[in-house]
């Protein structure tokens, strides 16, 4: 979810839930219940700042990352990663299927 600033990502509920399976590529398991008490699905969205003081507690940081397309076709680093659509969804990427 965007803000009303330019390049402002909001956090809603589904994209901190897809935060937190991401994690599980470092060795962190983060409960849906965790989730769900921190970030409501029925309350606006958070700062990026609130993320990040919810991942604290588990000794990680999530990085925002503005990448054209071409770059995210060729870093396998970033992979999984947590995406904000501009529809107000969120998925976790696992890779890019290239032609």
């Amino acid at each position: 979810m965007f803000g009303k600033k330019k390049n402002e990502i909001l956090v809603d509920h589904r994209l901190a839930y897809c935060v937190s399976l991401t994690t599980r590529r470092h060795g962190v398991y983060i409960k849906r219940e965790e989730v769900e008490k921190k970030f409501p699905e029925d309350d606006p969205p958070k700062t990026t700042r609130e993320l990040n003081a919810f991942l604290a507690e588990r000794k990680l940081e999530a990085s925002l990352i503005n990448i054209s397309i071409d770059d995210f076709k060729d870093k396998n680093f970033v992979f999984p990663c947590a995406v904000p659509l501009m529809n107000g969804e969120s998925i976790i990427a696992l890779s890019v299927l290239k032609k």
